[in-house]
């Protein structure tokens, strides 16, 4: 790997050329609301198929989602990860795909070869990583940080960075797209400035012109000589011969848009922070999409529905009345699952568990999910419901999350917070039922969820 050979070129002016946005209507029918998977962790990046006819969304926990054509090579879902998973790209068959995490972590999957990452040569970036690209042939990939630094791995040609060229950009960048020809790249910041570099030709940026929302993402043209740049409103800027196809930006989003993607078929997809795909181009069709709900304490979360729970007489202490945000947020989204409940016990429990360490119930960081309060019985089919929506939330597959609920048993998670809008933060979560490993779970259903980063 390479991080300072000679400078070939960087264009950083150009003419300016705008194409405003306008509205276009994303067609979802009812079956395929029927079917949306639900991640528990927000949707951080959407990559096209090789064929144009499906695509992938990967969340920040490393979860991956499969659509049309598209097919599923494993996840890092499950996972605990030092980092969220910030990135994604396939390879040039669509037979496999990376994902990058901020730290420059890198999980290859299917036929995407494993090229290095900075973890494993002990290089820590001094802005967090923010996307990656794959070369043409496969067999290589670049990074990009906040800060411009390019990482190059594989046979990942080198062509500079913003740092290397003393160079700080205005706003953080968001975005890494590459040439054709892998000779080349484009970063793309924050405020729609644009850096070329190698065999990239500037066709203009929005640096300098004043923006609704943030730029979040850039896509190459079909033909390579353009490109699109999305923005958090749903705006999409055209320049070069990337054609405007349409945009969200005169509709109201219920999250704003995370990322782009362009289709080689022609036309490109907008991914939404709540799951929700926009497809633009009469070749982009629409093949499913991806539910998140963010807590109601999540500043992000701009009313997606969630599901409702209550208190019952005597579940808090008066020390402690409340839950804390990111367990309030997982009880309301469990209920978003498997419906309405009551909690019977939260603060008002005893400070130390069975051994002997604090209990999370003590800090309002857990709540016990009474079996006759709820309506049902020890071991009882309740239960059951409960600590499926329990499980999966935490990452499992609906099926795998029913049948160990109905088993029973203690299961622990390190995940993304997703009351945290930075993606940064972790939380523990617990689900326990119908054991006895840590006292008696089989007359209530044990939720857990504590901030620990």
């Amino acid at each position: 790997m390479s991080f300072f050979p000679p400078l070939r070129r960087l264009l950083l002016a150009g003419p300016l050329s705008v194409t405003f946005v306008a509205l276009s209507l994303l067609n979802v029918t009812a079956a395929a609301r029927a079917a949306d998977p639900v991640s528990v962790a927000p949707p951080v990046a959407i990559t096209s198929t090789a064929d144009g006819l499906g695509y992938w969304i990967t969340a920040a926990d490393g979860g991956v989602f499969s659509f049309g054509s598209a097919k599923f090579y494993g996840s890092e879902g499950s996972t605990p990860l030092q980092k969220p998973v910030v990135g994604m790209a396939r390879t040039p068959k669509g037979d496999g795909y990376w994902l990058v995490a901020a730290d420059g972590g890198l999980f290859n999957h299917g036929e995407a070869g494993f090229y290095g990452s900075l973890p494993g040569i002990h290089v820590v970036p001094d802005q967090p990583i923010v996307g990656i690209a794959a070369t043409p042939t496969g067999r290589g990939y670049w990074m990009v940080g906040a800060d411009g630094g390019v990482f190059s791995f594989g046979d990942a040609g080198y062509h500079n960075s913003l740092p290397g060229l003393g160079i700080t950009p205005n706003k953080p960048i968001v975005g890494i797209a590459a040439t054709a020809t892998g000779d080349g790249y484009w970063l793309v910041g924050a405020d729609g400035g644009v850096y070329a570099f190698g065999d990239a030709r500037f066709r203009g940026s929005m640096g300098g012109q004043p923006l609704n929302r943030p730029v979040v993402g850039m896509a190459r043209s079909t033909a390579g000589d353009g490109y699109w740049l999305a923005a958090g409103d749903g705006g999409i800027f055209t320049f070069g011969d990337a054609r405007f196809l349409g945009s969200m930006a005169a509709s109201q989003l219920n999250a704003p848009v995370v990322g782009v993607a362009p289709n080689p078929r022609g036309g490109y997809w907008m991914l939404g922070g709540d799951g929700g795909v926009f497809s633009f181009g009469s070749q982009s069709g629409y093949h499913g999409r991806v539910r998140y709900t963010p807590p109601a304490s999540d500043p992000t979360n701009t009313g997606s529905p969630l599901g409702s729970y209550g208190l019952a007489a005597g579940a808090m202490r008066p020390a402690v009345p409340t839950l804390r945000p990111s367990i309030d947020g997982y009880l309301r989204r469990m209920a978003g699952l498997a419906g309405g409940f009551v909690v019977t016990t939260g603060s008002n429990h005893a400070k130390y568990t069975v051994n002997g360490n604090l209990s999370d119930h003590w800090t309002g960081d857990a709540a016990d999910l009474g079996m006759t309060a709820n309506g049902s019985v020890n071991d009882g089919r309740r239960g059951d419901d409960l600590m499926t929506a329990c499980l999966q939330l935490a990452g499992m597959a609906a099926d795998t999350a029913r049948t160990k609920a109905t088993r029973g048993g203690l299961f622990t998670f390190t995940l993304p917070d997703p009351i945290d809008a930075t993606g940064r933060a972790r939380v523990r979560v617990q689900c326990i039922w119908k054991t006895n490993e840590g006292g008696n779970h089989h007359n209530h259903v044990h939720v857990g969820a504590r901030r620990i980063s």
